[in-house]
């Protein structure tokens, strides 16, 4: 009942505040429950909300089945970790943030978590990782991983965002023009997946019960997409006006809010 109520939450837009609140109202119910998913959509608003490292520790004493979702929880598992570890970074305390840098390429067992064929967020990561070490002035380390995160596996019949991280971190390395054309694939797909949406008839019956996307939810992971090539090609005005939308469309569109944020 509560795994229902919380999908009807994230897909009606309720506000994050009162979805978490509902989930912490029964976090004793949801943490003695073999059925973790709930358990992770707290663990996720956390996050959300700022509270990385609450969310971080929320995580390590219970164990997330894939079949309840626990490979999904690990997108969080980064989440956190990134966003934390900049936190650190942007207050002027690098050392307590390379942890966190770090923990992020991690495959916790406890969330039955593992790198995929076409690496998943691991590009990500690794160019993540490779601004922490640029930003502290180890230049060695830093081309490393912006080499790490060029060499991971990538589809090229789907674009999205790891191929944005791919971009950049080939800008990174001086190879810009390898980078132009994932951005304009992302811009591509991202008006492509608009005008799809455009042309079906609105929310589904299913999406009503937390079963698919809705269509605004769709919408800002297109606007992301949009945002994030035109970000890559340097127009930080026009990409800025995206993220927001994303962020308008999916309150829930986490990094959306931090892109249009940092932009």
């Amino acid at each position: 009942v509560i795994h229902e109520l919380d999908s009807a939450y994230r897909n009606a837009q309720v506000p994050v505040e009162q979805r978490l609140g509902m989930l912490q109202k029964h976090h004793e119910t949801l943490a003695s429950d073999e059925y973790t998913m709930p358990l992770a959509s707290e663990i996720e608003l956390l996050a959300l909300t700022g509270q990385y490292d609450e969310a971080l520790t929320l995580m390590k004493p219970y164990h997330f089945y894939i079949w309840d979702g626990g490979e999904g929880l690990h997108t969080t598992f980064v989440d956190a970790n990134v966003l934390r570890g900049r936190e650190l970074l942007e207050a002027n305390q690098p050392e307590e943030a390379r942890p966190y840098f770090e923990a992020a390429a991690d495959f916790p067992l406890n969330m039955e978590s593992k790198k995929y064929y076409d690496s998943g967020r691991s590009c990500e990561v690794h160019y993540h990782q490779g601004t922490f070490y640029e930003a502290i002035g180890e230049k060695d380390r830093a081309r490393e991983a912006f080499e790490k995160a060029v060499a991971e596996r990538q589809y090229y019949d789907r674009y999205g965002v790891p191929h944005f991280y791919r971009g950049q971190a080939l800008k990174k390395l001086g190879r810009t023009d390898e980078a132009k054309p994932l951005f304009e694939a992302l811009i591509e797909r991202g008006r492509r997946e608009l005008a799809e949406i455009d042309t079906t008839t609105g929310i589904s019956f299913f999406a009503k019960f937390g079963d698919k996307l809705t269509d605004d939810i769709r919408r800002s992971n297109a606007h992301y997409l949009i945002g994030l090539g035109l970000l890559g090609r340097g127009e930080s005005d026009e990409a800025r006006a995206e993220f927001t939308k994303a962020a308008d469309f999916d309150i829930y569109n986490l990094w959306a809010k931090v892109m249009s944020a940092r932009v």
